[in-house]
């Protein structure tokens, strides 16, 4: 086969999977899914339905109203896994879908580089780069997994996570209190193995995902988790002592350890990184020391959270924190200033 030809089929087999295959796969997300019923709910439905035509008509066989509100349970139920299937078939899908195409742009090029050393590469004289489709099955997997979070995982997680924090999360501690929650471990902790570890709904998603998108969704939790903490934290300017920053650093670098539990193969420290940032403010042995770090955390944090994370330690003096800011947002400015002055 010459170079022409080989490029003229590499052309086809790309249009025709531009064209048919991938809108196919673009359209999943708005396709119904129905989920037939089992044999036994079908063969009850009928028995029921014969019963109400052979039925007298003296009231024998009316429905009652708790017969109604079942019913109307069951129906959820139903719709509910009937999202749920098709959720988890567009993500396979469009996960596969991509892996295929990737597949089939490296075998092209190892082809054409064992072919045809001389000539232009094929891929770079197709009309569309394969390339875009990948990227566009890609699209598809991280889109369902957000849907995926937005039904209910996310919205429990973050009431959970407020809830806690309001009423249960305690982080001026005295040294007893410390090494107590060291020992018997810390109402955080047992929301984390509560809320993810144990969620039967992702339990459910690992059974039923590849493995590639299920490690997206735990990388995806895992980011509304430290999110949560992190905006509970400054929205309730948790006071906080020595012993309690200790004890926060302590519970955020044990989360990361259980959640990586559940995706071994893949790091979900990116998802922690805001969070140890909020970490290590807390446990600053003193105000001014931010100032040592403040290009680094600014990176992550603004200045009005860094603020509010100082003036949270109870056992910092107020003129001290005052004095941190003041000297805290000057630097920062003069950060600035010299910044856009190399730049221009």
């Amino acid at each position: 086969m010459n170079y022409h030809t080989a490029l003229s089929i590499v052309i086809a087999l790309v249009d025709a999977l531009e064209s048919q295959y991938l809108p196919a796969i673009l359209a999943l997300p708005s396709r119904p899914c129905v989920i037939p019923l089992s044999t036994t709910n079908a063969l009850a439905g009928q028995d029921n339905g014969s019963a109400g035509l052979d039925g007298d008509g003296n009231g024998e066989n009316d429905v009652s109203f708790s017969d109604m509100l079942l019913q109307a349970v069951d129906d959820d139920l139903e719709r509910t896994l009937q999202e749920e299937a098709r959720l988890i078939m567009t993500i396979n899908s469009a996960f596969l879908s991509g892996e295929f195409v990737r597949a089939l742009q490296e075998k092209i090029d190892e082809y054409c580089r064992a072919g045809f050393p001389g000539d232009a590469p094929i891929l770079e004289c197709l009309p569309t780069p394969i390339h875009d489709m990948t990227e566009a099955f890609h699209s598809i997997v991280s889109n369902e997994v957000q849907e995926v979070l937005s039904r209910s995982l996310r919205k429990r997680l973050l009431e959970v996570i407020q809830h806690q924090m309001e009423e249960q999360l305690k982080y001026v501690l005295s040294s007893a209190e410390y090494d107590a929650l060291g020992s018997r471990g810390s109402p955080l902790l047992r929301l984390v193995e509560h809320e993810v570890l144990k969620n039967r709904e992702l339990q459910r998603y690992e059974r039923a995902l590849c493995s590639s998108p299920f490690e997206d969704l735990v990388e995806a939790v895992t980011q509304d988790l430290t999110s949560g903490v992190e905006r509970a934290l400054i929205a309730t300017k948790k006071p906080c002592n020595d012993l309690g920053a200790l004890q926060l650093e302590r519970e955020v670098t044990d989360m990361l350890a259980r959640v990586s539990t559940l995706v071994p193969q893949k790091s979900l420290r990116a998802a922690f990184t805001r969070l140890f940032q909020v970490v290590f403010i807390l446990n600053l042995m003193q105000p001014s020391h931010v100032l040592d770090y403040l290009t680094s955390v600014r990176e992550e944090l603004s200045l009005e959270t860094i603020a509010t994370l100082l003036r949270m330690r109870i056992d910092f003096k107020s003129q001290e924190i005052a004095r941190a800011i003041d000297q805290m947002t000057k630097a920062d400015a003069k950060n600035k200033a010299s910044n856009v002055g190399s730049s221009s």
